[in-house]
């Protein structure tokens, strides 16, 4: 069975914060090694299955019209007939869509809200924290001989801020942007652009694991679309 999994990292070729639909050794082994967390999107699968039903019953009275083989029934009559069930069945599901596309902007509206208000305190002795671990890993960066060097530093500071509590992650996002450029010119100066960047970096100091304030980024994976049947059947239909 397929299971929701809310990256807090880079898994593989999956990038963090997204979803990703994991079986089940997959998502126990992101959520226990600490790189997800199982989530689910409210009423989406309620609306989802609803979707499908309205489809099977579609296309059952298709296959029923089809089907007959009354005298009575012409083409004319057939034809006429298969319209009238496709138009009831499309009311149906875009009605469902339109109820879907509202309760999905409630939805994320609470979380943008959830998100906005978070809180994650930063203790004087955090902000003390981040700042003495910039500092080290700028002069680490700027003292890098080679490109192979400079790789290798900024490999070991993307290692050194995953063990930073979230306060301390917090605190040093306020001073980040001065080690990436660090990195950038450093790079650019060694000929080391194509192999060093400080993407790694950027994700484990937003690595924070507070799922308040993570609340916007897993709205925005919130599904649009429940009527995925319906809407594959209408461009069949146009074509």
């Amino acid at each position: 069975m397929s299971r929701r999994v809310f990256l807090l990292e880079n898994a593989g070729e999956h990038e963090q914060h997204t979803v990703i639909n994991a079986d089940d050794k997959q998502a126990r082994s992101l959520v226990e090694s600490g790189k997800g967390i199982e989530v689910t999107f409210g009423d989406y699968d309620k609306y989802r299955n609803q979707a499908q039903a309205l489809h099977s019953d579609y296309k059952k009275k298709k296959a029923k019209i089809d089907a007959e083989t009354n005298p009575l029934y012409t083409d004319e009559v057939k034809r006429y007939e298969l319209e009238k069930a496709y138009a009831e069945y499309e009311q149906q599901a875009q009605a469902l869509q339109t109820e879907w596309d509202e309760k999905r902007e409630q939805m994320q509206a609470e979380a943008y809200a959830k998100s906005a208000r978070a809180k994650i305190h930063v203790a004087p002795a955090d902000k003390e924290t981040a700042e003495q671990v910039a500092n080290r890993l700028t002069l680490k960066v700027q003292s890098a001989p080679n490109a192979l060097s400079l790789a290798e530093t900024v490999g070991e500071a993307e290692n050194t801020i995953k063990y930073l509590s979230d306060a301390e992650k917090v605190a040093l996002q306020g001073q980040i942007t001065g080690l990436l450029s660090t990195i950038e010119s450093r790079a650019e100066k060694l000929d080391a652009r194509r192999r060093v960047d400080g993407k790694g970096i950027l994700s484990a100091v937003q690595k924070v694991d507070n799922m308040d304030l993570l609340a916007s980024k897993l709205a925005d994976q919130i599904p649009q679309i429940v009527t995925t049947e319906y809407r594959t059947l209408k461009a069949v239909k146009r074509r």
